[in-house]
């Protein structure tokens, strides 16, 4: 193919594809790429790629990954501002090629539900290394980790991200993977300690994520400074027989005396895709407690009075629920019940308030 694009070029110098600045290579099967780095594929990558999307094949279908060599060119990955990898090889590969990413920008890293990240040893001199010195990434502003395993969140303790503003965890929908509360001290060794970019970090999004009750709180607590906050598909596992906890009670503390405000910052919310049997009718009361947990108001006065809001405004601009659907769901009538519209003109109300100064 690229022989055939050379023809093509009515420049000798610079062919068509030299002038390529995006793209992606995916590849299948067994691995016929060369040992020898002169002879590597990865050496007719376009000089001029800023944006690089790499899927290599599954380990499954390898006879043996740890000691495969990826002889992606230094200059080449120096140059990337978008690098996108899918790899769940047992080799040291992805910190091997991550070192070299100085401008990255954006990254993506699908683990492609690895199962045991054996790729990350602790007693392993090199991983040693990196834990040590940090694979300091000094322009990198997005970092997503897809189909991650709870081990898969070890590359965490590599990174370094001085000037990171979001992070995005997607995690496998596995039943088994409930985090517990090393996950909140995880993240807060990487952005805080480790990182040192709690001045940049604003965005937080967890996809698929199951924890024990209270695991949340925790990492919110440890990240002041996020204001985007997204859960797609949240679950929360009750500590309490018979009792589901409702995922915005891990959103604000249980003690409204208690001065030090879960999330002081938070200007977006986006709470998708919860399950309807676990959140529907509870929810109504903890959006009422979530809210004045924000921004209290004083409601001794005479219903048909308006509410008086007591401190300054919230920083809260948008709150959005949905709910997976269900074909009980789908076809239910509630959003015409009486009780209903008076709940939710109730909450439009204090959500038209929420921002305005009493």
């Amino acid at each position: 193919m690229v022989n055939a694009l050379d023809t093509l070029s009515p420049n000798p110098i610079l062919g068509p594809w030299d002038t390529i600045h995006s793209l992606t290579l995916t590849f299948v099967g067994e691995w016929e790429d060369s040992f020898d780095p002169a002879q590597s594929a990865f050496g007719r990558i376009p000089p001029n790629v800023t944006s690089l999307q790499l899927h290599l094949p599954e380990y499954n279908y390898m006879r043996e990954t740890r000691d495969i060599p990826l002889h992606l060119p230094h200059s080449i990955l120096e140059r990337l501002t978008s690098f996108s990898i899918s790899c769940d090889w047992d080799g040291n590969q992805l910190p091997m090629v991550l070192q070299h990413c100085v401008n990255v920008e954006d990254l993506k890293i699908n683990f492609k539900n690895d199962t045991s990240c054996t790729w990350y040893d602790s007693d392993d001199d090199s991983t040693q290394e990196y834990i040590e010195s940090g694979l300091v990434l000094p322009k990198l502003r997005t970092l997503c980790l897809q189909k991650a395993r709870p081990w898969a969140l070890n590359i965490l303790r590599l990174l370094k991200t001085p000037i990171l503003t979001s992070l995005a965890l997607e995690f496998s929908q596995n039943e088994d993977d409930i985090y517990d509360h090393s996950f909140p001290k995880t993240l807060r060794e990487f952005i805080t300690e480790r990182s040192g970019c709690e001045g940049t970090f604003r965005r937080l999004h967890l996809d698929s994520f199951e924890c024990e009750e209270g695991v949340l709180k925790s990492a919110m607590r440890a990240l002041p400074s996020i204001t985007h906050l997204t859960l797609n598909y949240p679950k929360i596992h009750s500590s309490t027989r018979n009792w589901a906890p409702v995922i915005l009670s891990e959103l604000y503390a249980s003690n409204f005396h208690d001065p030090s405000r879960l999330l002081p910052n938070l200007e977006s919310l986006q709470l998708l895709n919860l399950d309807p049997m676990m959140h529907f009718s509870p929810s109504i009361y903890d959006v009422s407690y979530f809210l004045d947990s924000r921004r209290k108001f004083d409601k001794t006065k005479n219903w048909a009075d308006e509410d008086v809001f007591i401190g300054p405004p919230d920083t809260l601009k948008e709150l959005v629920m949905t709910f997976q659907e269900t074909r009980r769901y789908s076809e239910h009538k509630l959003d015409l019940a009486p009780a209903f519209m008076s709940t939710y003109k109730a909450f439009a109300l204090f959500l038209v308030n929420l921002a305005i100064p009493a």
